[in-house]
């Protein structure tokens, strides 16, 4: 899973060279490749909240704290909020993909889209890859949300694609 990082360090650098766009453009692109590569860390980071958010409404309706009506809504809430976060990662695996077909560079995202499980795995891994994490293991999104139960800013340092940010 190495590729994914130097594919997408290799997309930003091509498109920075790209003569047929203004400097408008290129920065525009930039923005648009950064806040598509945040995504996925912002998709594991749900659903981390969403297994967190589960097991303490749970042990709130299991003590009568809340009532029934109360748990299926925070329930539903956490759950809309992750799936949203899923959706916008195949959103972005697509985007990502089609720019690289644009500029004849390999795909980012090396998976198929419409399996939601390599989705949430690929993105636990670009989420590890991009703030820095080694890569010799491939990570599911279930071991990276139990990492995240030991360390919960495991995800909040800066990402390896801050030095594009500024063109």
């Amino acid at each position: 899973m190495n590729y994914i990082i130097e594919n997408t360090k290799n997309l930003l650098s091509t498109i920075a060279q790209d003569k047929n766009l203004e400097k408008e453009d290129i920065i525009y692109m930039h923005n648009f490749i950064i806040e598509n590569v945040l995504c996925f860390s912002n998709y594991v980071t749900a659903t981390n909240e969403h297994v967190y958010t589960i097991c303490s409404i749970s042990e709130l309706r299991k003590n009568n704290i809340i009532s029934q009506d109360e748990f299926e809504y925070k329930l539903k809430t956490i759950d809309t909020t992750r799936r949203l976060k899923h959706n916008k990662a195949i959103d972005s695996c697509n985007q990502l993909n089609r720019l690289c077909d644009r500029y004849n560079l390999p795909h980012i995202c090396q998976i198929d889209t419409t399996d939601r499980y390599a989705v949430a795995n690929f993105a636990a891994q670009f989420a590890m890859a991009s703030h820095g994490y080694a890569l010799s293991h491939n990570y599911t999104m279930d071991e990276v949300i139990t990492m995240l139960e030991n360390d919960p800013n495991m995800l909040k340092n800066k990402t390896i694609f801050e030095e594009y940010d500024e063109i």
